[in-house]
């Protein structure tokens, strides 16, 4: 029986997945690493491909009264993908989520303002968008991601992550053109640290640091 796939942390997988992701992507192509953990991901994917790295700004929505309950994400446009039959369980009122949504956003664009990177929404237009994460647990903000890419007139929206569970994965990668993968597990959940030796949480300064190393400028606060 094969081991299931560790990597001494998301650098070495994002370094293990670009050569699975250039044979399957066309140019002109853009990388989307989910923040933040995605973005260390696909830098060595971005550098593989000679394509533009950015970021794609989406933040989870989680219910007020239980935090580990993902009602959805938020894009940094204000648009939230919603995760129906959850929200529905949940009881919440239209009100309710509209403002813990509008919470979400408000972190995101305060994120969002202290990152240096480019202006992915100038540059996708007609491309292959290839959205990045290091793990997938409810697929909201992938989902929300790849929607987010579409609103922007890509060509195409590959989804790329290293090590996914199964169940999830086929969900999320039906919103995908392609969806690649280096290894799928069935045996239900599993967490970071059962995909790589460094499984801490990334920092808004380690992704500013990864930015920074693209020669990438900092945004202008948005109007």
């Amino acid at each position: 029986m094969l081991r299931p796939l560790k990597f001494p942390d998301r650098i070495a997988a994002g370094r293990a997945l670009a050569p699975r992701v250039l044979e399957f992507t066309a140019a002109p192509s853009v990388v989307l690493g989910v923040p933040n953990g995605g973005v260390l991901v696909a830098a060595p994917i971005a550098e593989s491909l000679a394509a533009p790295l950015c970021v794609a700004w989406v933040r989870k929505v989680v219910s007020p009264a239980e935090p580990d309950v993902v009602l959805g994400a938020v894009d940094l446009d204000g648009d939230m993908t919603v995760a129906t039959e959850i929200v529905r369980a949940e009881g919440l009122s239209d009100e309710t989520l509209a403002e813990v949504a509008y919470h979400a956003h408000q972190h995101l664009l305060a994120q969002w303002e202290r990152m240096p990177g480019l202006d992915a929404s100038s540059l996708l237009a007609g491309t292959t968008a290839i959205v990045v994460d290091d793990l997938i647990c409810t697929g909201m903000s992938l989902r929300a991601a790849m929607r987010w890419a579409r609103k922007h007139f890509v060509r195409t929206v590959v989804l790329a992550v290293p090590v996914v569970d199964g169940r999830t994965w086929h969900r999320v990668a039906a919103d995908a053109d392609r969806a690649l993968t280096l290894e799928e597990r069935m045996d239900g959940p599993f967490s970071r640290s059962e995909v790589y030796d460094n499984f801490k949480r990334v920092t808004d300064d380690e992704v500013a640091k990864v930015l920074e190393s693209f020669g990438l400028p900092t945004h202008a606060p948005q109007a």
